[in-house]
């Protein structure tokens, strides 16, 4: 790559290609620009740490993206937090030697919560949130006060939309929303890209009331500006629910009898005979 484009072969150009090549879906060249790196020599930093963990992450490997989080847990002030924690273990398994890595850092750890979210892994990634940061997603104002003397990392608006974005698209709306609530507590201001991570195409679909209440909510209690594009989400979801509505009302009106067979084969009316005993 260097030799080619004739630019300076140090980090940062090796890190803008690096991430230049995850956005635009090139995993595969994204491999060999970290291996020409490492075999130049070129002392990786913890943004090389953070795209590498993005792109085990975006090729389904979450154990190289564990272990690659654990060298930068190894490499940080906040190693003993890693090793005492129950998920440190985890993250600590099959660790390797890194020493030209600086240790661990928020784009970094935003990455390790975004592979989490990506796998589904909800839990885990709250975990690590809270013993990293000090701070769980429903944290009291005690809690908060508490966090003032934490020596952990202090999330930024990338971790608190990387825990709200993944928390919406899994409908756990609630956390979600108790997220917001959170980051606005830190300091860090919900802002209009805040709603776009809830209220998306899917999660309209779903419950198009429940996302409309969010939106105002956020409106009311934040300043959040609701953009047009959440507007026009809304509004086309309900355009589709009430489009049902009606299809369902034609086909009951047509044959009254065929909503309360397909229930009853379903099982959905709920009088169906319980199963036997084996």
């Amino acid at each position: 790559y260097a030799t080619l484009t004739g630019v300076v072969a140090d980090v940062t150009n090796y890190n803008a290609y690096i991430n230049a090549c995850l956005r635009a879906g090139n995993y595969g060249r994204a491999f060999e620009v970290v291996r020409e790196m490492r075999e130049r020599g070129v002392q990786p930093s913890t943004w090389t740490q953070a795209y590498l963990i993005r792109l085990y992450g975006e090729t389904g490997d979450l154990e190289s993206a564990r272990r690659e989080f654990a060298r930068a847990c190894r490499n940080s002030p906040w190693t003993g937090v890693a090793e005492t924690s129950s998920i440190g273990t985890k993250y600590w398994q099959e660790k390797t030697d890194d020493h030209g890595v600086y240790g661990l850092g928020i784009g970094t750890f935003n990455e390790m919560l975004g592979v989490l979210g990506r796998n589904g892994l909800m839990s885990e990634m709250r975990d690590l949130f809270m013993r990293f940061t000090g701070l769980s997603v429903e944290a009291t104002d005690s809690e908060l006060q508490a966090r003032a003397r934490h020596t952990g990392l202090r999330p930024n608006a990338h971790t608190f939309h990387e825990l709200i974005h993944w928390h919406a698209t899994y409908w756990d709306m609630d956390t979600a929303v108790n997220i917001v609530r959170l980051m606005s507590k830190c300091g860090v201001r919900p802002v209009p890209k805040t709603l776009k991570l809830i209220v998306t195409p899917q999660t309209a679909e779903r419950d198009v009331e429940t996302c409309a209440q969010i939106a105002i909510l956020l409106r009311e209690e934040y300043g959040v500006q609701v953009s047009q594009s959440v507007v026009r989400i809304i509004e086309t979801a309900r355009e589709k629910a009430e489009e049902m509505e009606e299809q369902i009302k034609s086909a009951e009106s047509q044959n009254p009898t065929f909503l309360q067979t397909l229930s009853n084969l379903t099982g959905l009316s709920g009088s169906a005979a319980p199963p036997k005993d084996s």
